[in-house]
């Protein structure tokens, strides 16, 4: 039943739930990615013992997760914020020195895969000195044993309210978003840009996130955005083992990155690199812009996503952006604002380009679009 526009916003909407605690040998319900929102009921405890697998991810979920569910022995897996290769994320309350039943974000991390236990360290090890005011911040962590006495490592981050840049450009059906506007989408790629030029260019060791793409991109409430989900990530200096070259859900193995995201050059056994890292900050610039995901089926017989761009330049640029950013506001001058725009593709082709040595840096790239941004951007 996931993506499959189910509603629920008090108890009685949830009492479709119900039906299911007759079904005895019932193992696995997916609820994910519909518009079920409020509050769990108790009667959630009543399901199937055989129940293994149970996921409301990509809900409006809030509250608390019933006591009784422990009741539910063969339950394996609990998913309600978000999953992937190497775990799980969760939305949770706790208390800080600081503040009183703060809503968290809990990434708990699936050991059963090798390379999460892998994962793990490294998202740790990155994130544990590197400070930037546009990189997702970890409150605590934890490593520890569960109650059947398997490995147990958990982050637990700062909630972002308004999910991932993913959910805003590419927005499913049930899901009563808006459209982004010009500003809010170049604000959102200089925060971006200058958290990977901070990773590459003023951190000890230099990092590489080998995972940049719209879905590792949060939004606080004020729509800052927060490069997030470094489990990929090298820090300069490390050996590299092939073996740990794995990817996330859209990935193959041996491949650090997404499909659609990774730099040509990590197909072909290429080692991660800063220009890889700009190569998919400039895809995802670029489909922020255009709207179109470098995996569209419109890309298909050698044309992708950088070739769509980079043929419009600089006379036809109006024909690749999203009709729908010049229709979220009203601009006085047109002609400014595809400028602006023609600016800011620019720099995605410049970054996304095939051969590395011809991509821009991402030192350059953020100077570039904080200068659009400010408006004194010339050639």
């Amino acid at each position: 039943m996931g993506s499959n526009k189910l509603q629920a916003n008090d108890d009685g909407d949830w009492e479709f739930l119900r039906y299911f605690t007759n079904c005895t040998r019932l193992q696995v319900i997916d609820l994910s990615d519909n518009t079920l929102g409020g509050i769990l009921p108790s009667f959630i405890a009543n399901l199937s013992s055989s129940i293994q697998w149970l996921s409301m991810a990509k809900n409006q979920i809030s509250g608390i997760i019933p006591l009784g569910i422990g009741s539910l022995n063969g339950l394996e897996d609990l998913e309600f914020q978000g999953s992937g290769k190497y775990g799980s994320v969760y939305r949770g309350n706790m208390s800080l020195p600081s503040a009183v039943n703060v809503v968290v974000a809990v990434k708990v991390f699936t050991l059963q895969h090798a390379s999460s236990s892998r994962s793990s360290m490294a998202e740790c090890e990155a994130l544990r000195n590197v400070k930037h005011r546009n990189l997702i911040k970890i409150i605590t962590c934890c490593s520890s044993m569960d109650t059947r006495g398997n490995d147990f490592r958990a982050l637990v981050f700062e909630f972002m309210p308004k999910y991932s840049l993913d959910r805003w450009l590419h927005p499913r059906i049930h899901e009563q978003t808006h459209k982004l506007s010009i500003a809010q989408l170049l604000n959102i790629a200089v925060d971006v840009a200058d958290a990977i030029d901070h990773l590459h260019n003023n951190s000890c060791p230099t990092v590489i996130h080998c995972d940049l793409k719209p879905s590792n991109i949060l939004l606080s409430a004020d729509w800052i955005a927060y490069v997030a989900d470094i489990g990929l990530a090298k820090l300069v200096g490390e050996s590299i083992e092939q073996s740990s070259l794995s990817a996330g859900d859209s990935s193959t193995v041996g491949i650090r990155g997404t499909i659609g995201y990774v730099a040509p050059e990590y197909g072909a056994g290429g080692q991660a690199s800063v220009v890889g890292d700009a190569y998919s900050f400039g895809i995802t610039l670029l489909e922020m812009f255009t709207g179109k995901a470098p995996t569209d089926n419109m890309f298909r017989e050698g044309l992708t996503l950088h070739l769509h761009a980079e043929m419009t330049l600089p006379e036809k640029i109006s024909e690749i952006i999203d009709p729908a950013l010049l229709h979220v506001e009203q601009y006085d001058n047109d002609a400014e604002i595809l400028t602006c725009l023609s600016s800011v593709i620019e720099v995605g082709v410049s970054c996304s380009k095939e051969n590395p040595s011809e991509r821009m840096d991402m030192k350059h790239a953020a100077a570039k679009l904080n200068r659009i941004r400010e408006g004194k951007y010339r050639e």
